[in-house]
């Protein structure tokens, strides 16, 4: 025969359980953001130069967004490849809206990228071919230094705690 106690016990054991895995659950969607945001950073460096190796030769920005997401892993594939899905659905009207908007989004974390981006997209308004490339290779330029110079802070401010472990 089953009393009240038992079925008590359980109702108190779930609401327990409920209690203790609510903080960690609550948290789980900024941590998958954050990983997703993080993985995606990795990718920027590669992704700045496939869209930069496919516009030395042909100045043709949707079809270098569409050679990098063909090239990239996801997650950055993935948001290169919606870049043009907004275009293609006419949420935006052109590529440089869509990819503008998406730089948007990363403005409080990679402004490197952002620069970039924005260089390649100069370089379509070049008159002459070698101004063009100049531009094109300007933003290769500014993504790697600027990772580099995020790299060597990173470490630098990994010495001290290092140092104190030593």
């Amino acid at each position: 025969v089953m009393g009240g106690e038992p079925t008590f016990f359980f109702v108190f054991f779930s609401v327990m359980v409920g209690l203790i895995i609510m903080a960690p659950i609550s948290k789980l969607p900024e941590f998958m953001a954050n990983s997703w945001r993080m993985k995606a950073s990795n990718q920027m460096v590669i992704c700045v130069f496939y869209v930069v190796t496919y516009m030395r030769h042909t100045s043709n920005l949707e079809n270098a967004i569409r050679f990098a997401s063909d090239h990239l892993n996801p997650p950055l594939a993935v948001d290169m490849k919606r870049i043009l899905w907004d275009v293609e659905t006419g949420k935006f009207e052109s590529v440089n809206e869509s990819l503008d908007a998406y730089l948007e989004t990363w403005r409080d974390w990679n402004h490197e990228f952002i620069e970039s981006m924005h260089l390649i997209e100069s370089s379509l308004y070049e008159s002459s071919e070698d101004r063009r490339i100049t531009a094109l290779e300007k933003s290769l330029d500014v993504i790697l230094n600027e990772t580099y110079e995020t790299m060597l802070h990173y470490a630098h401010n990994l010495k001290g705690p290092i140092t104190t472990l030593h």
